[in-house]
């Protein structure tokens, strides 16, 4: 089943294979995070604590968009709530690019974006630009 999730340690070998994977297409990860961050699950765990203080200091949501039945991470979703605008960034692994997922992320996503209280006709959407088939979604939903 594919659901948008809060980050979660059951999802660290999956995880770190999206990350990998992120590093070998571009060669800094995701973010900037990559493999040798996460040597061992202490450093996982303190990632994790990290986005949590992350997000109350910044007013930054982060979801994960994951196959809940096969424990596979998928996309990183942020939400960022500013006065000015609100940003949405979806990031998903190449692995499993140009699968449809952008479009069923969106459709998860826009509810908890409204629930949130952000305007989604204010909503700048972001995805990486070497992602095509987000690129092409996200054209056509801004139509």
């Amino acid at each position: 089943m594919l659901a948008l999730i809060s980050p979660d340690r059951y999802y660290r070998n999956s995880f770190e294979e999206a990350i990998a994977e992120f590093e070998a297409l571009n060669g800094e990860g995701d973010g900037g995070l990559t493999p040798d961050k996460l040597v061992d699950s202490a450093d996982f765990i303190q990632f994790l604590k990290n986005l949590n203080n992350d997000a109350v200091l910044n007013a930054r949501h982060q979801y994960w968009w994951c196959d809940t039945s096969e424990q596979v991470y998928i996309a990183r979703v942020t939400l960022t709530l500013r006065d000015e605008w609100d940003q949405l960034e979806i990031f998903i692994r190449p692995g499993r690019r140009g699968q449809g997922h952008f479009t069923r992320i969106m459709a998860a996503t826009l509810p908890v974006v409204e629930g949130l209280g952000a305007d989604v006709s204010r909503l700048d959407i972001l995805v990486p630009d070497d992602d095509r088939a987000s690129q092409e979604e996200l054209a056509r939903w801004s139509r």
